[in-house]
């Protein structure tokens, strides 16, 4: 019995370590996993945003992505996500930490929304 537990413990531990999120499950359809600061900053490289950029988070949780980019890039951006309680959790991050704009929009699967200003 005890192993079990030893092994889903060495498990968890493992996957902390090595820089994995755990997922989160909140009152929505799926559950919320959060990306690293360190992964962030490397898509947002990768990605070459600059300042001017728009980015859309299509399932943003709670904004780390985009407010990153406004924080680091100077970017605009929209998060874009069906959980309600996360949409208000990015919202209350971007107003903590952003003096930029940014927007999160709550959407349902059957609402569509146009993507043009991306850059």
């Amino acid at each position: 019995m005890r192993k079990p537990a030893l092994l889903f413990a060495l498990s968890l531990l493992l996957l902390i370590a090595n820089g994995c999120s755990i997922p989160v499950w909140t009152s929505g359809e799926v559950p919320f996993v959060p990306t690293p600061v360190d992964v962030i900053d490397r898509m947002l490289e990768m990605a070459q945003v600059k300042s001017g950029d728009v980015i859309y988070d299509i399932g943003s949780g709670d904004g780390r992505i985009i407010i990153q980019g406004a924080k680091k890039y100077g970017v605009k951006g929209v998060g874009i996500e069906i959980d309600p309680d996360l949409v208000q959790k990015a919202r209350d991050n971007a107003f903590k930490k952003l003096t930029i704009w940014s927007n999160f929009v709550p959407r349902t699967r059957s609402q569509p929304m146009s993507l043009q200003p991306a850059s």
